[in-house]
């Protein structure tokens, strides 16, 4: 698998695209994803992620917590995909994303990158929020067909409804989400490990996104810190 991290690895080096991911809480077995990325070779390599419920985010990629992961996919389609992310969080100011672990499929427009779900409990996980983009961009990272549900999944999910209760959401959002507490779950590191994966070999299953997933957390946690703060 090919992880990158600090201080071995330049974060500047990122060749135009890669996927980050952190842990944020081991006791509850948290991570948190998101997009590093390159405008040009001259500039900053920047994280674009979903932090949470409407906070789309961008910023210099300084968290020495985050380890990223590489791709073969061709150079062109990255910068093309890079391209589509400064349309997201141009949108985004505009059409705020909400946090929600139901389908990501249809997210974004994918002319101008706005964010065009807006039922209630609409909206996307970190997780999620990649793969939507790469649905959009035609280049689908997962077969979403072969993940099943999850006991910790669900137990999951709950926990994310009382957090998102617990920060103010609107209460039609948090009843839509009640209600789909035992949707399809993709986890960060599941998100991560597809993406390490051949290119001509994507979209990639389940029975090997997992175990290649449950292999990169080992990974990080040899190699990354914890942070002593969490978030979802």
């Amino acid at each position: 698998m090919a992880i990158r991290r600090r201080p071995n690895d330049d974060v500047e080096a990122v060749n135009w695209l890669c996927v980050a991911i952190k842990e944020t809480d081991r006791a509850t077995e948290q991570r948190h994803t998101g997009l590093y990325y390159k405008l040009s070779p001259t500039e900053p390599t920047q994280l674009c992620h979903l932090a949470w419920h409407f906070r789309l985010t961008n910023e210099v990629a300084n968290d020495a917590n985050y380890i990223w992961i590489e791709s073969d996919l061709n150079e062109t389609v990255k910068k093309q995909i890079v391209a589509y992310i400064d349309n997201i969080l141009e949108a985004g100011t505009n059409t705020p994303i909400p946090y929600s672990f139901n389908d990501f499929n249809g997210s974004f427009d994918p002319n101008t990158g706005a964010f065009i779900k807006t039922a209630a409990g609409e909206g996307l996980t970190c997780a999620t929020f990649i793969l939507a983009i790469f649905q959009t961009m035609q280049r689908p990272l997962v077969q979403e067909a072969t993940w099943n549900n999850r006991p910790q999944d669900i137990q999951w999910q709950a926990r994310m409804v009382n957090l998102l209760t617990q920060h103010g959401a609107h209460p039609t959002h948090v009843t839509a989400l009640q209600t789909s507490i035992g949707a399809i779950r993709f986890r960060p590191e599941e998100v991560a490990a597809a993406y390490n994966q051949p290119s001509d070999q994507w979209p990639i299953t389940a029975g090997i996104a997992i175990p290649e997933g449950e292999r990169l957390v080992i990974q990080m946690r040899a190699h990354a810190p914890l942070p002593p703060t969490a978030t979802p």
